[in-house]
């Protein structure tokens, strides 16, 4: 948000739903609870049941009306879903993966699969990983990190279920456009 300001940011929200996005997670961690509280309920009305909203880390939050997720970091890996609404998880492996799946949670994001300029310091886990969390998983997940138009076809060929991306659509000239491409470039590989 801090690059693009809120209203910024709530219209590439829109213009993404518009272009096939069907999860918007919000991961501003640095806002005071009312300002995050605020923007949660804004992105609500924005994405208007088109998307599901995921929120990161914060449990209040997840359970404003028209949230459907909390979504932790891999760090939270004790968390379980009896104490609270539905959960997925980041994960960066796939003992991981297995364990945010056994402690409830609903879907998993892993990576980072390629290197990405929102965690320079940190090694990508490779592509090998969907392939390891393909037959090790029955919940979904989907790969993140440096996805794009150039690989996100490779990403679902080797079983995930779909792309998380930031810069791919955040840093876009026309997110609706972006959002399109890597939708269209998904289900072309699925066959859908």
């Amino acid at each position: 948000m801090d690059k693009v300001g809120k209203d910024g940011l709530l219209k590439i929200i829109d213009e993404s739903v518009q272009g096939g996005v069907n999860l918007v997670q919000v991961r501003e961690k640095q806002l005071t609870k009312s300002a995050l509280e605020s923007l949660v309920l804004d992105v609500v009305d924005i994405i208007n049941g088109r998307a599901l909203l995921a929120v990161n880390s914060n449990l209040e939050a997840s359970q404003l009306p028209g949230v459907d997720f909390l979504h932790l970091p891999e760090s939270e890996s004790g968390f379980s879903s009896s104490f609270a609404d539905p959960f997925g998880q980041s994960v960066h492996s796939v003992a991981a993966a297995k364990l945010a799946q056994q402690n409830g949670a609903k879907y998993v994001v892993v990576g980072s699969v390629f290197t990405t300029q929102s965690h320079p310091d940190m090694d990508p886990v490779g592509p090998s990983i969907l392939m390891e969390c393909n037959v090790s998983l029955v919940i979904p997940f989907v790969g993140i990190g440096g996805i794009n138009v150039s690989n996100a076809a490779e990403t679902v060929k080797l079983g995930a279920h779909g792309v998380a991306v930031i810069s791919a659509i955040l840093a876009a000239d026309k997110p609706k456009l972006a959002a399109a491409q890597l939708m269209d470039i998904m289900l072309d590989e699925t066959g859908q």
